[in-house]
């Protein structure tokens, strides 16, 4: 499957790619971190809000009242990192 833009390579082709720059392991990018369970829930609300670009404050507030779900300013701060994060993996 094609990552996205331009390119015509396939997510772990470019993967493989960035291990071989990185002069790692590919198998090594592949691996997910532990994830502690009491962290789930915002990884969950995350990928529901997740689209493409970045995540505005306007799109969580909307899916927050849609879902009735009081977000904390430490939630609301830990999902926007987490947006970082997925865009500079993703986007390099």
């Amino acid at each position: 499957m094609p990552v996205g833009g331009t390119s015509k390579l396939s997510q772990r082709e470019s993967m493989e790619l960035a291990a071989k720059a990185k002069k790692i392991p590919p198998e090594q990018l592949f691996k997910l971190p532990p994830v502690m369970p009491e962290m789930i829930y915002l990884l969950k609300w995350f990928f529901e809000l997740k689209r493409d670009g970045p995540l505005q404050h306007s799109e969580i507030q909307a899916w927050s009242n849609l879902n009735f779900v009081e977000l904390t300013k430490r939630e609301l701060t830990t999902i926007m990192r987490l947006d970082v994060c997925h865009s500079s993996v993703r986007y390099g």
